[in-house]
């Protein structure tokens, strides 16, 4: 499958970012924090870096972004809840198969190799600026542990 597929079916998805079933549960009264984290937003940014120079449009990019937000949350999460977790995402997905599976695969394992102690449930994000000089704000609140 190609990138611009990859992104359409990503794109068609981010709507629908909100959590459900067992996740939803768990985050119940959580409150992100009220300024919106700059780091955060430049470390998720970072997740994209091995996959920028496949991303040739400004849509493209931001759609790389969004997908390293959702694994970003999803990499908070292990074993059952984190299967149960990606397949909630997957059924928002059109057409979500092993290529976009891998993808987001990827950029969970990416995660956890670099940040695994930050434990941040991102809430909302806001995209800004264009090409070199994009920059992510993201509103976040810590993942209670079980």
């Amino acid at each position: 499958m190609g990138q611009k597929s990859r992104n359409k079916r990503i794109n068609q998805s981010r709507r629908s970012g909100g959590a459900s079933g067992d996740l939803a549960s768990r985050l119940v009264g959580l409150e992100p924090d009220a300024r919106p984290d700059v780091d955060l937003g430049r470390r998720i940014l970072g997740l994209c870096a091995p996959f920028d120079a496949q991303a040739a449009t400004e849509d493209e990019r931001r759609s790389l972004v969004m997908s390293a937000v959702v694994a970003w949350n999803l990499s908070l999460f292990d074993g059952d809840e984190f299967d149960r977790s990606l397949a909630e995402f997957a059924a928002t997905v059109p057409d979500f198969d092993e290529d976009v599976r891998g993808f987001f695969l990827d950029l969970v394992e990416r995660k956890r190799e670099l940040y695994p102690g930050d434990r941040r449930y991102v809430f909302r994000y806001e995209l800004s600026g264009r090409g070199a000089d994009l920059q992510l704000r993201a509103s976040a609140a810590p993942l209670p542990e079980d």
